[in-house]
């Protein structure tokens, strides 16, 4: 918005230097853009004022907005757990887990996916920074999927942990956990 306000400034200064009608102009010009970059528009003659010319309630009322939202892959329902179902749901959900739990488990739902969307959790323990990329799966509709992670020779190492989830290679989403004695 900013930036549509410095342009129509400009452009009103250009004007101006051409002389006083023009300067005229250039003010209506910049008064109609800031309000199309606002949102506003002005009401036709009569629509928002009564016969004696005061504002109708209907006119001082606040107009509904209806904001677009791009449509775009979202990912739902992330949660770790100790297992999965045959549905790909979460079993036993937490967030904390112990050095010894054999296998970790993360489930989670995408939507608005475009054909082929390569689905992938990268593993990383935040205290040192080390990760473990996981298998990718593809997807082409909305679906639950499972993942899962199995314990180290030694066991987890005691510390904070997430799971990122990618989409095409991209961050979408996270799910922290920890695991604690």
């Amino acid at each position: 918005m900013g930036t549509c306000f410095l342009l129509l400034l400009l452009l009103r200064n250009a004007i101006v230097r051409a002389g006083a009608v023009a300067a005229v102009a250039a003010w209506v010009v910049v008064a109609g853009g800031l309000l199309l970059t606002l949102g506003m528009t002005i009401p036709a003659q009569g629509s928002g004022a009564s016969a004696s010319g005061a504002a109708s309630p209907s006119a001082a009322a606040p107009r509904a907005t209806t904001a677009v939202v791009p449509a775009g892959p979202k990912v739902e329902k992330l949660a770790v757990g100790l297992g999965l179902d045959r549905d790909q749901r979460i079993l036993n959900p937490t967030s904390t887990l112990k050095p010894d739990t054999p296998e970790i488990f993360l489930s989670l739902e995408v939507h608005d996916v475009p054909q082929e969307t390569a689905v992938q959790i990268v593993w990383v323990y935040l205290e040192t920074g080390d990760s473990i990329s996981g298998p990718v799966q593809t997807v082409s509709d909305d679906q639950r999927l499972g993942f899962s992670l199995t314990r180290p020779t030694r066991g987890w190492p005691v510390g904070s942990y997430k799971a990122v989830v990618l989409l095409n290679n991209a961050q979408i989403a996270a799910a922290d956990f920890s695991v604690r004695q």
